[in-house]
């Protein structure tokens, strides 16, 4: 499997740099919290899949195929 590229390491920072910011409105740690894991998922998941980054549709795929395999297995039982 290859190693991250430059341009996958520039999405990670983007992300954190945008979660980062978060803290910046003052808000309760909890609120803060569940603010920046969800936008930190959205802008990642949103910009690899905009990009279509090889790592991002290699976990998709295999993510469908888990999930094709469970059904098919319960369609069985």
């Amino acid at each position: 499997m290859k190693s991250f590229t430059l341009t996958e390491t520039l999405l990670a920072a983007f992300m954190g740099a945008c979660v980062y910011c978060v803290q910046f409105l003052h808000l309760n740690d909890w609120l803060t919290l569940l603010i920046q894991v969800p936008l930190g998922g959205v802008i990642y998941i949103g910009l690899s899949k905009l990009f279509k980054f090889e790592s991002f549709e290699y976990i998709v795929g295999i993510l469908k195929d888990f999930i094709s395999s469970r059904k098919e297995r319960k369609k069985t039982i």
